[in-house]
């Protein structure tokens, strides 16, 4: 009988501990992030303007112009997609080889946005809406 009593005390646990994980644990608030952001303060010594949309559908657009040193601007726009978990926020573009993946921490506070990487806390860029 004890030899039977800890293989069914493992597989009560096990069902209790799978039962209680569900994709609702994973709240996201995907829903603050939405809209149009511009840049209104960045970490750097480089001077730059920045408009990023965060669309419903989970895709993002990031229109980022740099000056660096008094040169002649230049432009990129960044396209791919987005997922948020609680605080994070993972951008995604391109796919295979040319993916390139960031993660910050994002904090939304009224119309402010704050994008702090988390590779690097003092890299951080705040955004005000622009709707």
């Amino acid at each position: 009988m004890k030899k039977l009593l800890l293989p069914l005390i493992c597989l009560l646990v096990s069902t209790l501990t799978i039962s209680s994980c569900s994709k609702d644990d994973d709240v996201k608030n995907s829903s603050t992030i939405i809209g149009t952001w511009e840049l209104v303060e960045i970490e750097g010594e480089t001077t730059a303007t920045q408009t990023a949309t965060f669309n419903d559908d989970s895709t993002f657009t990031l229109l980022v112009s740099i000056v660096v040193n008094e040169e002649t601007p230049d432009n990129e726009l960044v396209t791919g997609t987005y997922e948020t978990l609680n605080d994070l926020v993972i951008l995604t573009k391109g796919i295979g080889e040319d993916q390139e993946i960031w993660s910050y921490k994002f904090l939304i506070d009224d119309n402010e946005l704050s994008l702090t990487s988390i590779l690097d806390a003092s890299d951080t860029s705040v955004f005000t809406k622009k709707d």
